[in-house]
């Protein structure tokens, strides 16, 4: 089996430093995009990082060539929910334009407290619909591989009283939906960089 090049985009920095070191410790080959690169050693073998802002698609085409697998975050937020569709629209195209076996999205509010119920239920309803337009515009496309990480669901906290969203993440990809905990969202993120490659494609994937 052949090591997947990632190239992983904007991930939030403790996780992405995470994501990071797990992926070298399989062997990939990584190179991380980041608003501040300073997040990052530098120094470590098959590890590239690169300081960019934003997420045009001229950018993802430029940085994410000559590799196999995208990871890409983007957070949908209560006060402008339609950029994260935009979001997903230009991962989609720089993808495209790049040539990458597997684009995978983590469209997930990672950790957001709210005081009220009322008010956690209110913000579950407006991510959920950027979330599902986003799935939309993933489900009309033929010709890439994709995979789209989501999950919005308010928990009361009971020790703080407040409401955290979180709770079990839903992986959807070309070929069907499974769920994952957020115990495991880093070793099964990169369990669907392997399912990536051509041999894992060939092989029966069980669904949960």
């Amino acid at each position: 089996m052949n090591t997947p090049k990632i190239a992983l985009f904007d991930a939030p920095p403790e996780l992405g430093q995470r994501i990071t070191e797990e992926a070298l410790m399989r062997g990939f080959n990584v190179t991380t995009v980041t608003i501040n690169e300073i997040e990052y050693t530098t120094d470590r073998k098959n590890l590239e990082v690169v300081k960019n802002a934003g997420i045009k698609k001229e950018d993802i085409n430029r940085f994410a060539k000559n590799h196999d697998v995208i990871i890409a975050f983007h957070e949908p937020t209560r006060d402008n929910p339609g950029e994260h569709v935009r979001a997903i629209r230009s991962f989609i195209q720089g993808s495209k334009q790049a040539r990458v076996l597997h684009l995978i999205v983590v469209g997930h509010a990672f950790g957001k407290w709210t005081s009220t119920a009322k008010e956690a239920f209110q913000t579950y309803k407006i991510i959920t619909a950027a979330q599902r337009e986003a799935l939309i515009t993933f489900q009309k496309e033929a010709d890439i591989n994709w995979s789209y990480i989501r999950g919005a669901v308010p928990e009361k906290h009971k020790h703080l009283g407040l409401h955290e969203i979180k709770g079990e993440l839903v992986c959807t990809h070309t070929f069907g939906e499974y769920y994952i905990h957020l115990h495991n969202f880093i070793p099964a993120l990169l369990d669907e960089v392997e399912r990536s490659t051509l041999e894992l494609y060939g092989e029966d994937i069980e669904e949960l």
